[in-house]
């Protein structure tokens, strides 16, 4: 697949990085997912559950080796300021979708705020400016309702044993 990615106009170390994750992808996600099948045995779990949690946390990378082919930064090609910057939007991106999928925020959220949070997610791993700027507004307003919401909640109250 190397030799291909390279004919088709992808940097020599974008092809190679795209190649090795996918690689490394591979022993949690499906087709193969051997190391899904080795987890199961040792807990016990019911496989399509495991399975399932496996796709949820490997979804966030598969986004990335197409970050690495679509935007030269991240892997450090150009000047330092861009680098700096598009590997903090790469990360912040990375993180809200994974929080997305995981439908938690600072909190279990509602399936409309995760839709919300994945928009943004995706508006920041998309290298448009704009189109950061709106996946942080999106972000922001969902992290502000998040901690809203937390701190709308009553303490519980403890009960020493004295």
């Amino acid at each position: 697949m190397l030799p291909a990615l390279v004919k088709l106009g992808v940097q020599v170390e974008a092809a190679h990085l795209f190649v090795f994750y996918f690689a490394i992808l591979s022993a949690i996600t499906p087709l193969v997912a051997m190391a899904v099948y080795a987890a199961n045995t040792l807990s016990q779990a019911r496989i399509v559950e495991a399975s399932w949690a496996a796709v949820k946390l490997g979804a966030t990378g598969f986004i990335v080796p197409f970050m690495f082919v679509y935007e030269p930064a991240i892997p450090m090609q150009g000047n330092w300021v861009n680098v700096a910057i598009v590997i903090a939007q790469a990360t912040i991106g990375v993180i809200l979708l994974a929080a997305a999928l995981q439908r938690y925020f600072f909190g279990r959220m509602q399936a409309w705020k995760a839709a919300l949070l994945f928009a943004a997610s995706i508006c920041l791993i998309y290298p448009d400016l704009r189109v950061t700027l709106l996946g942080l507004g999106i972000a922001g307003a969902i992290f502000a309702m998040q901690r809203l919401r937390r701190r709308d909640r009553p303490t519980p109250v403890r009960e020493t044993g004295h």
